[in-house]
């Protein structure tokens, strides 16, 4: 968790302001990310771990069997526009 945080908190940062509970939500789904695409040999890049292709994979290799896949997912597709450079 802490090798990923300076990344995750950077990232969050970036987002327009939205309330606590938002918040807290984006936190633990980027670190989520960021943990997943550090044990893939992955860089904390934004616009690499936001790709869709991306998520699309972290959803169904790196949750799977979890729950809140679809949350994940639509957490990761609101946010990603907003922090990369890609028009989804």
């Amino acid at each position: 968790m802490r090798a990923v945080q300076p990344f995750v908190v950077s990232c969050v940062r970036q987002l327009p302001c939205v309330g606590w509970s938002s918040t807290v939500r984006i936190l633990r789904v980027m670190s989520r990310l960021a943990t997943w695409a550090l044990g893939e040999g992955m860089a904390l890049d934004a616009e690499l771990l936001l790709d869709p292709d991306t998520v699309e994979r972290f959803v169904t290799q790196g949750l799977k069997g979890y729950s809140s896949r679809a949350t994940y997912r639509s957490v990761l597709r609101r946010i990603g526009p907003l922090l990369t450079a890609l028009l989804h």
